[in-house]
């Protein structure tokens, strides 16, 4: 008894020393700890401190906006902190909540991994976004919603989202089924017929993978035909847009059936097609110009202006190819004697082409010159495109030197152009700085300088028009050096 007295006594005196004050110090710092971690991992409030955690570095990331650069790491930790949130409570009320945000913040970490060309680390996101969807659709189906509404818009916007991840991974197939249940669950609202834009949107996608295009490309009209039918008259925003894609599918099925060898009477009918489309997003647009001193006056013009220049440009496919038809006429008539019977016939259909030709010019020209008319609320690209499809249409009406002063401007006012379009600028100043020589108004050099140009441009573009251009372009080039 002594001796458990006396060591009662030593193990009470230890705490009286310097090193047992720490030691009991350190001891109370650790168990405060342990009960600290206890209480806010697996204490009563727990789930509400895990869920405030986790949407307070959502809502952090939300905040950032489109700086990709600042929010991709606050991005990854909103959806770390929710992913652990529904791993941990997994029959919490929040879960469907927590479900579309963890879903939302993968879309936003692979939308940026997309953009910055890290293709591979982008997929495992999206796919993440997929499986996130998926959970909160049989979590929604699961739990009684505090009313229908709430139900019916968290799982369509959850379709529709599963959808564009789905389109994300490439998975185009699985993308239209979702969209098509999208469709045609919520068939009176404005997601049901932007569904079927969507459909479109993807058919033609399907289309740019190769195979089937005239089938998937068909598809894709129906889709936006379906869409126009389910649009209220008075829609025009969404009319505009939905007559434009179509005009867009019409085109591309236009090019594929171009390279067809027995398809060329199917491609005129979809660059007719193409065209009427066109002219009806024109018309919708037309309906809902706002005065031009409106606040949104600009956007209505910047978009209303991109559906005139692809007009243009459909009018100017258009008479390009009434022109070269024209001219393999011309090249016939030569070869038919007077007495033929068929050469009046000939002569008739050369002047139908022609005339074809040159209205098709000057419809694209209106539309450029309307287009440049409101130049100061139109961004670079735009304006070098106008001002391009403006020379090409002076250039199809034989005025070279008018093709040459709008080329010219292009060049001068420094505008943008896109993908290739650059290169057929200059060959286009070539051509007409040519034609201006061989009419006898000079400017050798200006179209030498144009031709070398346009030559260097295209080192990357062997296949601009087949090479057909390149190739005109340094026979005039030599024959013109020759002749220095």
């Amino acid at each position: 008894m002594n001796k458990m007295q006396e060591n009662t006594r030593r193990f009470c005196s230890f705490f009286l020393t310097k090193w047992g004050k720490l030691w009991a110090a350190a001891l109370v710092m650790a168990l405060l700890g342990i009960s600290y971690f206890w209480w806010m991992n697996f204490g009563p409030d727990a789930p509400q401190i895990f869920w405030e955690r986790a949407m307070n570095r959502y809502q952090e990331a939300e905040a950032r906006g489109g700086d990709w650069t600042k929010s991709w790491p606050l991005w990854e930790a909103a959806a770390l902190a929710l992913e652990k949130f529904l791993h941990k409570f997994p029959q919490h009320p929040h879960r469907l909540e927590a479900a579309l945000n963890l879903a939302n913040a993968c879309y936003q970490i692979g939308d940026g991994l997309e953009k910055t060309e890290e293709k591979e680390r982008s997929r495992e996101y999206f796919q993440r976004m997929a499986d996130n969807y998926e959970r909160y659709l049989i979590l929604a189906n699961k739990t009684q919603p505090q009313t229908e509404a709430d139900a019916s818009d968290g799982r369509r916007a959850a379709l529709l989202s599963l959808a564009l991840a789905q389109r994300k991974l490439g998975h185009l197939g699985r993308a239209v089924e979702l969209m098509e249940d999208a469709a045609r669950q919520y068939p009176d609202t404005a997601d049901g017929f932007t569904a079927w834009m969507d459909i479109g949107d993807l058919y033609r996608d399907w289309a740019k993978i190769g195979g089937q295009w005239t089938h998937v490309l068909g598809k894709a009209i129906w889709a936006y035909g379906t869409a126009l039918e389910k649009m209220p008259e008075n829609d025009h925003a969404n009319r505009i847009r939905a007559y434009a894609r179509r005009g867009d599918a019409q085109r591309q099925l236009y090019e594929f059936d171009s390279n067809q060898p027995f398809s060329k009477e199917d491609a005129c009918i979809a660059l007719k097609e193409a065209i009427s489309e066109y002219e009806k997003a024109a018309e919708e647009a037309r309906k809902i110009a706002p005065p031009a001193e409106a606040i949104h006056y600009p956007s209505y013009a910047r978009e209303f202006c991109q559906t005139l220049v692809s007009l243009g440009d459909l009018y100017l496919i258009k008479g390009q190819k009434f022109d070269s038809r024209w001219a393999q006429l011309s090249e016939s008539k030569k070869q038919i004697r007077d007495d033929n019977p068929f050469k009046e016939s000939l002569i008739k259909s050369m002047e139908s082409k022609w005339e074809t030709s040159q209205s098709c010019a000057e419809k694209a020209l209106a539309l450029f010159e309307e287009i440049l008319a409101q130049k100061e609320h139109l961004f670079s690209l735009a304006l070098g495109e106008t001002c391009l499809g403006k020379a090409r249409a002076y250039f199809l009406l034989r005025d070279y030197s008018r093709a040459l002063a709008a080329g010219e401007e292009a060049v001068a006012e420094g505008y943008l152009f896109p993908q290739d379009a650059e290169v057929r600028l200059y060959y286009i100043l070539g051509d007409s700085a040519w034609e201006c020589v061989q009419a006898g108004s000079g400017g050798e050099k200006k179209a030498m300088q144009y031709y070398r140009q346009a030559l260097e441009l295209d080192l990357n573009f062997p296949r601009l028009d087949n090479g057909y251009r390149s190739q005109i372009a340094r026979s005039r080039l030599t024959e013109m050096e020759k002749a220095e």
